[in-house]
């Protein structure tokens, strides 16, 4: 029997490149893929915020617009966002709230409530007035 002779041709190091490339795919894959995972928490707690801002607008609506905007900008401080607007048509309140998500970007959600009162007939103290 004779020996075998390894080829020390063309072929040594042929995989590295497809080699190379499964990793490089693999680890732009798993980047993209935590990028989206972070944005959608974002969103999430975005939208956390403005329901409680929300909630807690609703809940002082009776004060009227005023302490309920202001109500519902330190609520959505609390919950680490921004009160961008805040709507009041008796008896509903609209808020919007900005959150940050990562990379920089920011992002956005709105909620609307009613007050938490039994008897919705009573006119608001200060009329159906929008407050920002």
């Amino acid at each position: 029997m004779t020996p075998r002779r390894h080829r020390t041709g063309s072929e040594r190091g042929s995989a590295t490149v497809p080699g190379v490339s499964i990793i490089a795919v693999s680890v732009l894959l798993v980047v993209v893929l935590a990028g989206l995972g972070g944005a959608q928490a974002a969103r999430h707690r975005a939208q956390q915020a403005a329901d409680l801002a929300a909630l807690a607008a609703a809940r002082s609506l009776t004060g009227g617009a005023a302490p309920a905007c202001a109500a519902a900008a330190a609520t959505a401080a609390a919950a680490g966002a921004r009160l961008v607007d805040c709507q009041v048509t008796w008896p509903m309140v609209d808020v919007a709230v900005s959150a940050p998500a990562p990379g920089g970007g920011e992002a956005h959600a709105a909620a609307r409530a009613g007050p938490v009162i039994t008897n919705l007939s009573r006119a608001p103290p200060e009329g159906p007035t929008p407050a920002g």
